[in-house]
């Protein structure tokens, strides 16, 4: 479910949740904080755009949902590209390991895909033994959200990945993002475009 976008939006969040603010998030390679938001970055195995298919994206979608009700996480915002995908989502308070619904999101869809997609490329043999499919990069990218800055960046930057990669020339045109609900909740404008160079820092934000 996609958190309310009505300005001042990062704010809000945080004053609503403000264990997730005041944490020191160190440099651990996976860090769970109870109620924090934190960003994601799934990648597809060899970059194949398999959700260019409308079917592929929805069906995604539809376990997204699924996984953010069984975990009572919330979705606030999304961006799926042909390659990968961008997540920002904040954990529940009895849940905060999220690398178990991330894998099991991933599992999900695979199992599912893999039904109406049978021919996907040979895995090699470590992908073999693990019991790897070839839909997915191993891992994913996360980022713990540390302050309303942070937060707005990311939003900013999900949000405009479509334009990045050169799907679109205006966020508001492309389907597979929550850019249309943050339009329609006054948080952005239809022809909103960033500083680019606040993204200049990022560490390639898991692409």
């Amino acid at each position: 479910m996609l958190l309310n976008a009505n300005p001042p939006y990062t704010a809000l969040i945080f004053k609503q949740h403000p264990y997730s603010k005041i944490q020191t998030v160190p440099n651990y390679h996976r860090f769970y904080i109870p109620n924090a938001i934190v960003a994601f970055t799934l990648v597809t195995y060899n970059r194949l755009p398999i959700f260019s298919n409308t079917q592929v994206a929805e069906l995604f979608l539809n376990l997204l949902n699924k996984i953010t009700n069984q975990f009572h996480y919330e979705c606030i915002a999304y961006s799926l590209l042909p390659d990968h995908i961008h997540l920002l989502l904040q954990l529940s308070q009895g849940n905060p390991n999220f690398s178990l619904p991330i894998r099991e999101l991933k599992r999900l869809f695979s199992v599912n895909y893999i039904k109406s997609n049978p021919l996907l490329p040979s895995p090699n043999f470590s992908r073999q033994k693990h019991h790897e499919t070839t839909i997915w990069q191993r891992r994913f990218w996360d980022h713990v959200i540390e302050d309303e800055r942070d937060l707005e960046r990311h939003l900013n930057y999900i949000h405009f990945n479509p334009v990045k990669h050169g799907l679109t020339d205006n966020p508001i045109h492309w389907p597979w993002s929550s850019y249309s609900k943050f339009v329609a909740n006054g948080y952005y404008s239809k022809d909103w475009s960033p500083h680019l160079n606040q993204f200049e820092d990022s560490d390639n934000w898991g692409e």
